[in-house]
């Protein structure tokens, strides 16, 4: 007569069986990668810059069609929101950045960049709120310039618009900018290496596009040299350059 195999075999061999058809499953949910992507988007880094990295990153082929400013206002009209980027997948039309790299995270790839593990994506969806922090508080400093009518200003004379411009940039990086910085500092410091742990996530390329851009020098007001203050802040980004992935930006 044959022996009942034991209690803790049992469980070992459910624990497996429940391990594979989870795998099984999930890659079955998976929809198959996209034939053809286009990304429409000016001819400049903006909120377009995250997907262009994590395409890049994953080694995926796109069709990257960058616009002119002066044919902006007639395709404007044609634009779900009024506004890009467009992603097209397939013919099919997505609209807003931060789907769109949350999408591209999970199904392009392996994955890896919007991990489906439920405390992981939560530690990538925590660093997207602070990106949007960043942004909320830099955001009013930009379009002063651009559309201070859209920021609550109407300046009597170009004079009266740069010095406040200049006034709001300047108060940015001195009293905003270094604890924007701090948190980010804090994340780094924890995990050594990006701002969710030892590899990199869409919060990491969503990050790394806001503050690099402060750097460029294009920002009248903010000078190229404002995270020296930071360098755990330029060695994160300098980290991100360097990823293999991708070798063949052109920074």
């Amino acid at each position: 007569q044959n022996s009942a195999p034991m209690p803790s075999a049992l469980a070992t061999f459910g624990a497996a069986a429940a391990a594979a058809a989870a795998v099984y499953f999930y890659l079955n949910k998976r929809p198959a990668k996209p034939k053809k992507i286009k990304l429409t988007y000016f001819n400049i880094a903006g909120v377009a810059e995250k997907l262009r990295l994590a395409f890049m990153y994953y080694g995926v082929d796109f069709e990257d069609v960058r616009i002119d400013f002066k044919d902006w206002p007639q395709m404007k009209k044609t634009m779900k929101y009024g506004q890009v980027p467009l992603l097209e997948v397939d013919g099919q039309q997505l609209f807003q950045s931060g789907a769109m790299v949350r999408w591209a995270g999970e199904f392009l790839g392996d994955g890896s960049l919007y991990p489906s593990c439920p405390m992981a994506r939560y530690k990538v969806e925590e660093m997207m709120g602070l990106a949007d922090d960043i942004t909320r508080s830099w955001t009013p400093c930009l379009y002063v310039a651009m559309r201070p009518a859209d920021m609550g200003h109407s300046f009597a004379s170009d004079d009266e618009k740069k010095a406040t411009t200049k006034a709001m940039r300047e108060a940015f990086v001195k009293d905003s900018l270094p604890g924007h910085m701090k948190s980010l500092i804090n994340e780094l410091t924890a995990t050594g290496a990006f701002v969710c742990g030892a590899e990199p996530t869409i919060a990491d390329f969503t990050l790394f596009c806001i503050v690099r851009n402060w750097t460029l020098g294009h920002i009248d007001y903010v000078p190229t040299d404002c995270l020296a203050p930071f360098p755990e802040v330029v060695a994160w980004l300098d980290r991100v350059k360097a990823l293999p992935q991708l070798g063949a930006k052109k920074w």
